[in-house]
Order: C-alpha cells, then sequence, then structure tokens
C-alpha cells in the first residue's frame, strides 16, 4: 500500500470528472478477445482484455456479484483529518484522532467520498448493461490527487441511455477508485479516453 499526503488538488479532478485477499497482479495472459455482438452500441461485460485483473473485475460485474467483487479492491492508506472542506484525506470520525491510519476505497462524482475497508460489504458493487471501453492511464496527461489515484487502466461501464457512466480506475491487485460520470455521451467519454489514455485496450463501438 501506497501512503499519502493531504491535498486540496482533488477539485480538479471534480471538474474532469463532473461526472480481503488481494487479487492477483495484472499480467498479461492472452491476446484480447473483445466478443462485440452485432447490432450491440457496446461491448458486452463478458469482453476480456487479455489482462487478468480487468479480466477478474468484469466477469465479477457480469456476474452481478458484489461478493466476488469486494477482493478485487486495492484500498489505499491514508490518515483520517478533522479538516473541513471537500477533498483531502478521509473524516476522522467520532472519537478518531487527528492521523489515525485507515484504509479506504475513493469514490468520486460531483463530490469525494470514502468507503472504509470495515465497511465495504455495504457496497454492492456495479449494474452496467455494457462496456464502453478499456484503456491505460496515460498518467502524464491526469491531474492525480493523492487520495483519489488514477490507477493504471480504466474501465468505463454505460448502464443505459441517459444514465450516468462509471470508471473503474484500476491499479497493480485491483480497483483503486471508482467514478461516476454525469455526462455519458459518446462525446464526453470519448474525449476523456483522448485526454487519459495511452494504449485503448478496447475501444468504443461508437
Amino acid at each position: 500500500m501506497k501512503k499519502f499526503v493531504p491535498t486540496t488538488s482533488v477539485f480538479l479532478l471534480f471538474l474532469a470528472v463532473a461526472a480481503c485477499a488481494p487479487a492477483t497482479p495484472a499480467v498479461k495472459t492472452e491476446p484480447p478477445t473483445q466478443q462485440v455482438a452485432p447490432g450491440e452500441p457496446y461491448h458486452p461485460l463478458t469482453s476480456q482484455t487479455g489482462i487478468q485483473t480487468i479480466d477478474q473485475v468484469l466477469q465479477a460485474v457480469a456476474g452481478g456479484d458484489s461478493d466476488a467483487l469486494h477482493p478485487l479492491i486495492e484500498f489505499i492508506d491514508a490518515v483520517c483529518t478533522h479538516q473541513d472542506g471537500l477533498g483531502g484525506p478521509p473524516k476522522c470520525r467520532q472519537g478518531e484522532v487527528e492521523g489515525t491510519p485507515v484504509e479506504v476505497l475513493a469514490f468520486l462524482s460531483s463530490e469525494g467520498s470514502y468507503l472504509r475497508r470495515q465497511e465495504i460489504d455495504q457496497w454492492t458493487g456495479v449494474e452496467a448493461a455494457g462496456v464502453y471501453a478499456v484503456y491505460d492511464v496515460n498518467e502524464a496527461a491526469v491531474s492525480s490527487e493523492e487520495y483519489f489515484p488514477v490507477g493504471n487502466y480504466v474501465i468505463l461501464l454505460v448502464h443505459g441511455e441517459n444514465q450516468a457512466a462509471t470508471a473503474l480506475r484500476i491499479g497493480e491487485i485491483g480497483i483503486v477508485r471508482v467514478d461516476t460520470i454525469g455526462d455519458s455521451s459518446p462525446t464526453n467519454l470519448n474525449a476523456m479516453i483522448e485526454r487519459e489514455a495511452s494504449v485503448v485496450l478496447l475501444a468504443p463501438k461508437s
């Protein structure tokens, strides 16, 4: 686990996305198989990329199995704070002193939030209609906030017409951040891919 220091640069990310057993490290296993169904606007959730960590996450999402998804979370080490305001490290709970170590999964939409390791059963996972794209993150092109890591890969999931999209950001061994993207139009999602991707592993169909 990485250690991070407090910062308020998460506001940059709000503009960009206004939108425990460790898993096996990401490794190339076989050439990608995209399994595109004719006439469908998105790739099926059963698509494979050949990168084990990504494919495990997709398999859990496709099966609607939150219990299978929970072990695929890469929690970040943080220290809590009593400081008010958006951004920065997780807030301390009642009775916790400033600087108490915590392990969290970050969520980002119009605001940022965290789910602690001991609360992960409260997260029911992601129900999606399909996969819009999967790509390798170009870290040089993305502003990263210490407590909201951008990950190494992104799985862009769609939930249907006029519904928000979800970006699952994948680190070395699992999900490091979950983004809700309010504007799920192809124009916005394609712009996100162009801005962030170094390699597109599963390209949009539109």
